[in-house]
């Protein structure tokens, strides 16, 4: 819900507002989505009157406080939550808050987290004055960079791509090294919903599977019916090569875990470096 709310106001930020209801715990677990927000207030744990609910689907020992025109005559408020609540709001006007790990990287012209850590590793005093920030939340950035509208925007760049010699993987055995990589959000939009196009390419004999999804988190899925397909074709997919740039989705846990279990070799055109095109 936070990542669309955030693609609606990319989309049209002149007429996009929104109002979350938000455990003031969780606020830090999703603050690369809510780097553009403003807290308007905080509710103590157990505060009534936030929440209501329809009149007959609730029961208590006590007379309950009809919720009003607001809330509509059948319905009432319920007991408050055992956690404080936030109240976050956003419009053109909200200004960016900066976490640490983001002012870091903008600070340092939009480094990768992992060059950011290896800084710290050497002793560099890299947060702001009068901040702290963990090798951890560096590295944790790395898979966060779509919220950086700058990176977004590099991403995008298509410079004239370089082709290695045709002659350098002919050696390979076919079926051995592959090449993989998304296309979209495809415009206009598959009958089924697909919006990205996932496609496989042998180096040696350009072999090429394709495959369709709604999402670009249906990695794992593609990835297992593209292992299917690649045996089913007389490939072995012990010791098979992967490569392909650093998308979060192709380097999650989900797909590591399916990489060691099948015995594959993943390799990343440019580990140290955010995803983009020909070069991440």
């Amino acid at each position: 819900m936070l990542k669309k709310a955030n693609r609606d106001f990319a989309t049209d930020p002149e007429h996009t507002v929104f109002l979350f209801l938000f455990s003031q715990s969780h606020l830090s677990t999703f603050r690369q989505h809510l780097i553009h927000r403003e807290v308007l207030h905080v509710y103590p744990a157990g505060t009534e009157g936030i929440f209501s609910y329809r009149r007959e689907h609730t029961y208590a020992g006590r007379p309950l406080q009809s919720a009003g025109s607001e809330g509509g005559g059948d319905r009432v408020f319920i007991a408050g939550t055992p956690f404080p609540v936030a109240i976050i709001y956003r419009d053109r006007y909200t200004s960016m808050r900066f976490t640490p790990e983001r002012w870091c990287h903008t600070a340092y012209a939009h480094a990768h987290g992992l060059r950011l850590a290896q800084l710290m590793d050497l002793g560099a005093e890299i947060a702001r004055p009068g901040t702290t920030v963990t090798r951890e939340q560096l590295l944790a950035h790395r898979t966060c960079a779509e919220a950086c509208a700058v990176c977004a925007r590099m991403r995008a760049v298509q410079p004239s791509p370089k082709h290695p010699p045709a002659d350098r993987y002919k050696a390979q055995k076919p079926g051995s090294m592959w090449a993989a990589d998304a296309t979209g959000p495809i415009t206009p939009i598959g009958y089924d919903g697909s919006r990205y196009r996932w496609t496989f390419v042998d180096f040696t004999v350009r072999f090429t599977f394709c495959y369709f999804s709604a999402e670009k988190s249906a990695y794992s899925f593609i990835l297992a019916q593209f292992l299917a397909d690649v045996v089913h074709h007389g490939f072995a997919c012990t010791g098979l090569v992967l490569r392909t740039d650093c998308a979060p989705e192709l380097c999650d846990p989900t797909a590591q875990a399916l990489y060691k279990h099948h015995g594959i070799k993943h390799q990343q055109s440019s580990p140290t470096l955010h995803w983009q095109n020909f070069t991440g």
